[in-house]
């Protein structure tokens, strides 16, 4: 089971309109299965919210869980793998969007304390930033064991 971004009500895995709102959840989410850079499986979503998706991957390089936060504003929608930014925000205020996206994973990356998830990596996938991995035994502790929206 995973969460509606929109109400948080629980989902079945595969559905395609949540059944405590009816939003539409087809297309926004990147297809579970699928390798990012050739090495991260994407298993599971973990969370979405505001500011972008996360998703639970294996990192087959190193054989390790990871969570990968995607970068995916509220409103957005996805043609394939290409992300549409929702049209409120703007061309400037999509930009600004990814800034601090890019910043907050900046910011993360120089902690190192068993409360916050460590960022190692940032990478850009089909034209789409992701907040590089965070390590996945943190990430599942302070979110995935929650169930929480991010």
């Amino acid at each position: 089971m995973t969460t509606c971004p929109f109400c948080a009500s629980s989902i079945p895995e595969h559905a395609i309109t949540c059944p405590s709102c009816g939003a539409t959840l087809a297309g926004l989410q990147l297809e579970l299965g699928s390798m990012l850079l050739g090495k991260y499986k994407l298993e599971k979503v973990l969370g979405q919210g505001g500011f972008g998706i996360t998703y639970q991957a294996f990192d087959e390089s190193l054989n390790r869980l990871v969570a990968i936060k995607e970068l995916f504003p509220e409103g957005s929608t996805r043609n394939g793998n290409t992300l549409i930014p929702a049209s409120s925000l703007g061309a400037n205020g999509f930009m600004e969007t990814k800034k601090r996206f890019l910043e907050e994973a900046q910011t993360l990356a120089q902690f190192n304390h068993p409360g916050i998830v460590k960022v190692f990596e940032v990478f850009k996938a089909h034209g789409v930033h992701r907040h590089g991995s965070f390590d996945g035994r943190n990430a599942w502790n302070a979110v995935g064991s929650r169930n929480q929206t991010f």
